[in-house]
């Protein structure tokens, strides 16, 4: 199991952190996701045997934000 925070620029409010936090829940490997947009970073815990970091931050990209280092 890894953790990793992710750096989201575009996140506005509860429901940018809804959106993108559904979005990464839905995919195979997530276990755990909080969405902060007042920090500006999505907090994720998967196992990756399933799922790896380049895909976690395309699912953001898909849903609307940006993923920045």
């Amino acid at each position: 199991m890894m953790k990793t925070i992710l750096h989201v620029k575009g996140m506005m409010c509860a429901n940018c952190e809804r959106r993108v936090a559904q979005a990464l829940k839905e995919a195979v490997g997530v276990l755990q996701v909080e969405a902060s947009a007042t920090k500006g970073q999505v907090c994720v815990e998967y196992d990756e045997a399933s799922i790896n970091e380049k895909q976690l931050q395309a699912i953001i990209e898909e849903v609307g934000y940006e993923v920045v280092e």
